[in-house]
C-alpha cells in the first residue's frame, strides 16, 4: 500500500472516530443539561407508586382473568392438536408398507412393492422416520433371532417341533 493511501485511510478513521465521539458527547450533554434523566426517573417512580396504590376496577380484573384463560386455552388446544397429529401418524403405517405379526406380540413392517420378504423395524419407521431392516442374528434348532441394527430391538421366533 502506498504512503498516501495509508495516510488517507488513517485520517478518515481518526476523524470518523472523533466525529462519533463529538456527537455522543453533544447528545449526552443535551440530556443531562435538561435534567432529563433525573426528571424521567422521578416521574417514572412516582407513576409506578401511584399505579400500584390505586385499586383496579372490576372490569380490568375480569378482563385480565379472561385474557389469561384464553391464553391457557389456546396453548392447551395447540398441544392437543400436536398430540393428535402425532398419534395419527404413529397409528397408520407408511403407505408402501403393511403391518405383519411374525410372532405373537411383535409387529414389523413388510414392503408391499418389494418382491423379497424383508422385515423393517416398526419403531424406527414410526418414531425416527428411518427405514431399518431387521436382520437374523442367530439361527438354531430352538428358533431364529432377529434384531434391528439401529435401535437394537430384537425378538425370537420359536421353531415348531
Amino acid at each position: 500500500m502506498h504512503l498516501k493511501a495509508t495516510l488517507i485511510k488513517c485520517t478518515k478513521l481518526f476523524f470518523g472516530d472523533i466525529r462519533r465521539a463529538i456527537v455522543s458527547c453533544i447528545v449526552s450533554s443535551l440530556i443531562l443539561a435538561g435534567g432529563g434523566v433525573v426528571t424521567f426517573a422521578k416521574t417514572a417512580r412516582d407513576w409506578l407508586i401511584q399505579t400500584s396504590n390505586t385499586p383496579t376496577p372490576l372490569w380490568v380484573t375480569i378482563s385480565l382473568i379472561l385474557l389469561g384463560c384464553s391464553y391457557i386455552y389456546i396453548k392447551v388446544a395447540k398441544f392437543q392438536s400436536k398430540l393428535n397429529h402425532q398419534d395419527q401418524s404413529n397409528k397408520s403405517p407408511p403407505p408402501q408398507y403393511s403391518e405383519y405379526q411374525p410372532t405373537p406380540g411383535v409387529f414389523v413392517y413388510v414392503s408391499k412393492t418389494s418382491p423379497n420378504r424383508e422385515w423393517y423395524c416398526k419403531h424406527c419407521a414410526d418414531v425416527e422416520n428411518t427405514q431399518s431392516t431387521l436382520q437374523m442374528v442367530h439361527h438354531s434348532a430352538a428358533g431364529k433371532e432377529y434384531q434391528c441394527h439401529k435401535c437394537k430391538f430384537g425378538f425370537r421366533i420359536l421353531s415348531k417341533e
